[in-house]
């Protein structure tokens, strides 16, 4: 069973959108520190890596994250 959060009384979205943004949030914050650590010169395909690396960060904090409880 999928929980939403309700904003108001109309808007309602998944409870994926917010763990999706943090995780685009995190990956994009350690790329930018990779990058200035000069650490991509040992990454092969960086492309592929930052992919990776957001999957990771998303399932992170989907698994750490409970989901609330419904409302209604």
């Amino acid at each position: 069973m999928t929980t939403q959060w309700l904003i108001g009384d109309t808007v309602s979205i998944s409870t994926i959108v917010p763990a999706v943004l943090g995780g685009l949030l995190l990956a994009g914050f350690l790329s930018w520190l990779l990058a200035r650590l000069r650490l991509y010169r040992f990454i092969w395909n960086r492309p592929l890596f930052e992919l990776a690396l957001f999957l990771i960060l998303t399932g992170a904090i989907v698994a750490l994250f409970p989901n609330p409880v419904a409302s209604g």
